[in-house]
């Protein structure tokens, strides 16, 4: 990829983010995790958050950013707080490395 396709690409995803939905129109927002990259792996691994959350990014050795659908979240939380592990959510409006995504790229092709 060139910079000027990378340039073209973040435009035309600006222009058409208003198309960005989960399923079943679900919001899906981000939150970070005092995690390990290998521990939040295996979290997003599990049956029962496969395509629900993610590693969005790695921010350093001992925390990382999920990016995951409104319902996933309190069962997210209620885990990891069972192991004494305290995730906050981030103030943004979209998960930007969640699956919902997928309909914006397919109006920018």
């Amino acid at each position: 990829m060139t910079v000027w396709d990378a340039v073209r690409l973040a435009y035309y995803c600006g222009l058409n983010f208003k198309l960005t939905a989960g399923r079943n129109r679900q919001i899906g927002r981000m939150f970070a995790v005092p995690s390990s990259h290998e521990h939040a792996g295996s979290l997003c691994n599990e049956p029962k958050y496969q395509r629900r959350i993610a590693v969005a990014a790695y921010n350093s050795p001992s925390l990382v950013i999920l990016p995951r659908y409104e319902d996933a979240i309190d069962e997210v939380k209620t885990q990891l707080g069972q192991k004494e592990v305290f995730a906050w959510d981030l103030e943004i409006d979209k998960a930007h490395h969640l699956y919902h995504m997928q309909p914006c790229t397919n109006a920018q092709l």
